[in-house]
């Protein structure tokens, strides 16, 4: 029908003296001079994770994925690639990504199909990480150690692994709890220094959440591996280091014979009292408290609170509300020689924040028909035979008992069996193709 088509170049193709058929195809070639390819880019699929989805900090969250190609049918794990953009990034190869350990804040999933011939799909996803949430729990013993079983359920951060670490065996963390007025923060699992460098560890507060550079509510608390405490406060816009820790901070080290742990007593007084929202900032082997070289989080910088991670002092308010959406299918046509039993399906609807869903059926268009129980997810209606297309438009709405979803449409398009052919436009009409070029 055409050839010789650049990547800038589109057609109008003619469809009126094309042979009568009940089904056509569409295929397009591309030729780089050597080789041609059929253009048909998989499609890739993001399973149990949705759009405007929050992630609770502590959750391990599983997400799945697949892809069809037109031409190869499901691709191989190895085909599939994911990406991970927001305050970390990162990706990962397979049909499955574990969402875990990610710094509070917003992101998106995206995940990219590529088949054999190196054609490329892709489709994403954003979703939010709440606040850490710091629990009350028993007041645990304070000794330097974090085996104390009260450090069980308080909030544990996986801290930042450098080669050292890692060809140590160890994985440094921190927990934190609140317990009869204070905060409690325990780091474990911590390296020595080498040649003689004493290294800290410890965590700076934006008490007032009010982010930008250092300023008047933002502190730090440190203690090194010889059982030194000491403080950092805000001077002229930066976070300095202060040798003389307030009232109200306490510091303790547990010493071993191939590492350390610490722990810290601080008075909620010291982090503007409690329940409330905060910034955070955690370091750890370094030898310098002004050191960025191993921070959590990982883009964080100690004297820009703005940077820090979003922390909540006290049981974490319910988020706002956000609205449902409403999925009520692809359009579909069928044949109708006899008459038959079809079904509107709502399955793909779906609340960010996985609120049960109420679904609203109605027709918009087309002869009427009777809706068995429109106000389920699977509602069945029966058709007649026809004589000529006709089309039954539908509508849907969810409700998550407080919101209503923006309306979806959906078209049931019934054709004679004598008449049936593509659902896009009938014999004599132009049929547009913009042709792209990669």
């Amino acid at each position: 029908m055409g050839n010789g088509f650049g990547g800038s170049d589109s057609t109008h193709l003619g469809t009126q003296n094309l042979p009568a058929s009940e089904r056509a195809r569409l295929r397009v070639l591309v030729n780089d001079g050597f080789r041609t390819g059929m253009a048909h880019p998989p499609t890739p699929l993001i399973d149990n994770l949705v759009e405007g989805q929050r992630l609770e900090y502590a959750d391990r969250h599983l997400v799945s994925g697949i892809a069809h190609d037109p031409d190869e049918g499901s691709l191989n794990p190895e085909q599939l690639q994911w990406a991970i953009r927001g305050p970390i990034s990162a990706t990962h190869m397979g049909n499955s990504i574990t969402l875990r350990d990610l710094v509070p804040g917003d992101y998106t999933l995206t995940l990219r199909a590529t088949d054999s011939s190196g054609l490329r799909g892709e489709t994403s996803a954003g979703f939010a990480v709440r606040p850490l949430v710091v629990p009350d729990d028993p007041l645990p013993v304070f000794d330097g150690s974090c085996a104390d079983g009260a450090y069980g359920d308080g909030v544990a951060v996986r801290l930042p692994r450098s080669r050292r670490t890692i060809d140590e065996g160890r994985w440094p963390e921190v927990r934190m709890l609140h317990a009869e007025g204070a905060l409690y923060v325990c780091f474990a699992d911590l390296g020595f220094g080498e040649r003689g460098g004493s290294r800290l560890v410890g965590l700076q507060v934006d008490a007032d959440n009010s982010g930008g550079a250092a300023a008047a509510g933002d502190i730090g608390f440190f203690i090194n591996q010889d059982g030194i405490a000491s403080q950092m406060m805000p001077f002229l816009g930066v976070m300095v280091s202060n040798p003389q820790p307030p009232a109200g901070y306490e510091a303790i080290i547990d010493p071993g014979a191939t590492g350390w742990s610490a722990e810290l007593r601080i008075n909620e007084t010291l982090i503007g009292g409690w329940e409330h929202p905060a910034r955070l900032l955690f370091k750890h082997e370094v030898t310098d408290v002004l050191s960025d070289a191993s921070n959590w989080p990982p883009s964080a910088t100690h004297s820009m609170p703005g940077s820090w991670a979003d922390v909540y002092f006290g049981a974490l308010p319910p988020p706002p509300n956000q609205p449902p959406v409403a999925n009520a299918g692809t359009d579909v046509q069928i044949q109708v020689s006899t008459p038959i039993t079809l079904y509107l399906d709502g399955g793909l609807s779906y609340d960010p924040d996985d609120d049960p869903l109420a679904y609203r059926w109605r027709q918009t268009g087309g002869p009427t028909v009777a809706l068995e129980n429109p106000n389920r997810r699977l509602v069945p209606f029966t058709v007649a035979p026809v004589e000529q297309p006709t089309d039954l438009n539908f509508e849907l709405i969810v409700n998550d008992g407080q919101t209503d979803s923006a309306p979806d449409q959906f078209l049931w398009r019934l054709l004679p069996r004598s008449t049936a052919g593509p659902v896009d436009p009938p014999t004599g009409h132009a049929l547009y193709l913009p042709l792209v070029g990669r």
